[in-house]
């Protein structure tokens, strides 16, 4: 839970966002830190067999910043960082009363965060995105989706993905949404928290639902609370879509493509779309977004999810949206008689 209250937090305060990959190399985590211009860093203990607050205060990244130790199985006492509990009760009345402040001057077009990409054609680049971005995409998925208070949302996606943070944690903060966090997927773990907390909403890889679906102990368990699965992928296998129909009962299953750059949405299927529609497409343009095509086939899009540009790269912004404000995606495509978008191969 400490990750979303200190990402709203940070929100709150008229700051930006950076989130970390988990499985960053402490190298990998020092470039990113140093090229934000982070002045904290929220760090947590042993996680999947590697304490990064150790990492974190042997290494550069702790000289000159706050540094803020999360607790996942004992209390933090490393010299050097400021516990969480110590972090949070140190605020004063006058703190909060600059926080409200800081909110209130808060604007649509203020940085919200900075996502940096995965860095498969080169050094990751530092996505920047402003408020009105992130609101706009999350509001257009939760909407889609039919996020209503009372859902329960199992989050297999990592928060610092667009996945688990602006499909995840937002949505459900704008819908009154449940998020019930689970920090390592298991099939067996996943099972038991849909049947426990009567889940009804969980987006996540097709290959996480290919792992129940063939779980020998899925029998065992109650999973008919299940309302909405959101996956994606260029293909998603028809008879997957169909077994998540048929053999857990889900009303609905839909699938999504997006990107960094666009906060995580350029186009989705709709929940009254066919299997084969589900499978073989990515669905058409969210609402505020639109999409074409350019004379090579690369996917292009425009609209209210559109980043303002990379960190410090005017070239490559400039390389990335066109003076009429469409975002080369990279991705070449073929759109249907109903404007549904396939994915085919990779421009670049």
């Amino acid at each position: 839970h400490h990750w979303p209250v200190a990402a709203l937090g940070t929100h709150y305060a008229g700051a930006v966002l950076v989130p970390l990959n988990t499985r960053y190399t402490i190298s990998e985590a020092r470039d990113i830190v140093d090229r934000s211009g982070a002045a904290l860093v929220v760090v947590s203990g042993e996680f999947a067999g590697i304490d990064r607050l150790a990492e974190v205060l042997d290494s550069p990244i702790a000289q000159g910043r706050t540094v803020i130790g999360v607790p996942l199985e004992s209390p933090v006492t490393a010299p050097g960082a400021v516990a969480w509990d110590d972090f949070l009760a140190s605020a004063t009345s006058d703190d909060l009363a600059v926080a409200r402040q800081r909110a209130a001057a808060v604007t649509p077009e203020d940085l919200s965060d900075i996502l940096f990409t995965s860095g498969t054609t080169g050094a990751p680049k530092g996505v920047l995105a402003e408020h009105r971005h992130t609101v706009a995409g999350a509001r257009a998925w939760a909407e889609n989706g039919g996020l209503r208070l009372g859902d329960r949302y199992l989050m297999a996606n990592p928060f610092f993905h667009t996945f688990g943070y602006k499909a995840g944690i937002l949505p459900a903060l704008l819908t009154g949404t449940v998020m019930v966090p689970l920090a390592v997927y298991s099939p067996t773990e996943a099972m038991r928290l849909v049947e426990r907390e009567q889940i009804t909403v969980f987006p996540a890889a097709p290959t996480i639902f290919q792992t129940i679906l063939d779980d020998p102990a899925r029998a065992g368990h109650d999973l008919s609370s299940l309302r909405l699965i959101v996956t994606g992928a260029t293909i998603v296998p028809v008879v997957l879509i169909e077994r998540l129909q048929s053999e857990l009962g889900v009303e609905t299953v839909i699938t999504a493509y997006g990107q960094t750059e666009t906060s995580g949405f350029i186009t989705t299927c709709r929940p009254d779309d066919d299997a084969a529609t589900v499978a073989a497409t990515c669905g058409r343009a969210f609402d505020g977004m639109e999409i074409r095509l350019s004379e090579q086939g690369e996917v292009l899009a425009r609209g209210a999810m559109v980043m303002r540009g990379y960190l410090d790269d005017p070239q490559a912004t400039a390389e990335t949206i066109d003076a009429d404000g469409w975002l080369h995606t990279g991705d070449i495509g073929t759109l249907d008689e109903r404007g549904n978008l396939s994915i085919t191969d990779r421009l670049k």
